[in-house]
């Protein structure tokens, strides 16, 4: 029937992966995302309510990995502040951890640009060891976002919100695209102009495209 509870997966097997080829380890503490991002695939696999593990199990898992050797850890969830309450108690039992181990470990993971409004989420970013986050913010142009479905990263100084992440210590890896059907030849230039402006030190940028079975997918159909 329906999608399986997260803590009935078994533990990763990292005692069988040779550690000396990966540069960080990974758990992931959900699934799924709320967000209706016009391209993006994430609720056609896995589903718009987002399922949690416990904080309990995301602790083993992270022993299990200092137990192996890593001390970078990638936290590979869809979006990682979807439910504000819920990562901020999991922030805070990872904080206490890493704090019990001497703050050994560092984290790193993908949020929503909505993050920033949040300072007590922002400071327990970095008490917890995350120095770095993934932001998908695709493009300084609002008429691409708003058609696309990006509504969450509309009506805001994008610059200014990412300057927020690195007053608390997290740096910011953003996403881009270009290729929206809002998007004219000033694009270039306008991309361009908002990675001067803004405090990013590495962007992820690529030409749109639309995965099966995305909204995106059935109205270009």
């Amino acid at each position: 029937g329906g999608k399986p509870a997260l803590d009935e997966s078994p533990l990763p097997r990292w005692d069988l992966y040779p550690n000396h080829r990966a540069a960080a380890g990974a758990v992931q503490t959900s699934r799924g995302c709320p967000f209706n991002c016009e391209f993006c695939d994430v609720i056609q696999y896995v589903g718009r309510k987002q399922r949690h593990k416990s904080n309990g199990r995301v602790v083993e898992e992270l022993e299990a990995l200092k137990r192996h050797g890593y001390r970078r850890v990638f936290v590979a969830d869809d979006n990682f502040t979807v439910y504000r309450r819920r990562s901020k108690a999991l922030l805070s039992d990872i904080a206490d951890w890493n704090r019990s181990h001497g703050g050994e470990m560092s984290f790193h993971t993908q949020v929503s640009i909505d993050a920033a409004r949040d300072p007590q989420m922002l400071g327990l970013y970095r008490s917890a060891g995350f120095n770095e986050v993934f932001i998908g913010i695709e493009t300084p142009n609002e008429e691409s976002l708003r058609e696309t479905g990006k509504v969450q990263n509309t009506n805001l100084d994008l610059a200014g919100e990412i300057g927020k992440f690195l007053d608390h210590g997290v740096a910011v890896v953003a996403g881009m695209i270009v290729g929206f059907d809002s998007d004219d030849h000033t694009i270039f230039d306008r991309q361009y102009e908002f990675a001067m402006e803004s405090s990013v030190p590495v962007f992820t940028i690529g030409a749109l495209v639309a995965p099966f079975s995305t909204p995106l997918y059935a109205r270009l159909q």
